[in-house]
């Protein structure tokens, strides 16, 4: 609760005045310049109790905020994708099809001759004809990459949202006209009295 004070004036209207105004001068809506009180005297004044901020004005989301929720969204549900895909749908190596020790002890007692003969007819026909296992591994590997490759678009997208929205301008804070109270002047501005 926001605790205000009731200066009078000269011409019997009120004005609204808070503690951080004391020693400063506010003005009338008849047009007469006020002096508020000091500290000690302010809390002479009869006081009002106005409702917090938040019940005269209540919360509402702007842009600024709209972005910022639609960025962690996009951030957070792609960073969540990533891992899924990453850790449970890698597809696996077809590895178990070449026996890398048996290829080595067999290639070891070959000659440089022999070695190259033996890449010569592997490139025509055992790499010709691919293991029906191996297409499939290149197909699911395949569908992975571009699954990854589409949730980093999102991740990327939802990081320049975050950016983006720091760039929105903070709303003002709303006016406090009507309300009674009024700006605190400089004691020099005696103009209206």
């Amino acid at each position: 609760m926001t605790t205000q004070y009731r200066l009078p004036c000269p011409c019997g209207s009120f004005v609204l005045v808070d503690p951080r105004q004391a020693g400063q001068t506010v003005r009338c809506e008849c047009g007469r310049t006020l002096d508020v009180p000091t500290m000690r005297a302010i809390g002479e004044l009869e006081p009002v109790v106005l409702a917090q901020d938040a019940a005269r004005h209540p919360l509402v989301w702007g842009v600024r905020q709209r972005v910022l929720l639609a960025g962690w969204v996009l951030v957070l549900a792609s960073v969540g994708t990533l891992l899924y895909f990453w850790l449970l749908t890698k597809p696996e190596s077809p590895a178990r099809f070449f026996a890398p020790e048996r290829i080595q002890r067999g290639t070891e007692r070959l000659t440089l001759v022999e070695t190259f003969m033996l890449w010569e007819r592997l490139q025509q026909e055992a790499l010709a004809r691919q293991h029906p296992d191996l297409a499939e591994y290149a197909k699911a590997l395949l569908a992975y990459r571009i699954r990854m490759g589409v949730t980093s678009v999102f991740l990327a997208i939802g990081v320049l949202t975050l950016l983006g929205a720091l760039f929105i301008p903070k709303p003002s804070a709303p006016s406090d006209s009507g309300r009674g109270e009024n700006p605190p002047r400089d004691r020099d501005d005696d103009s209206g009295a």
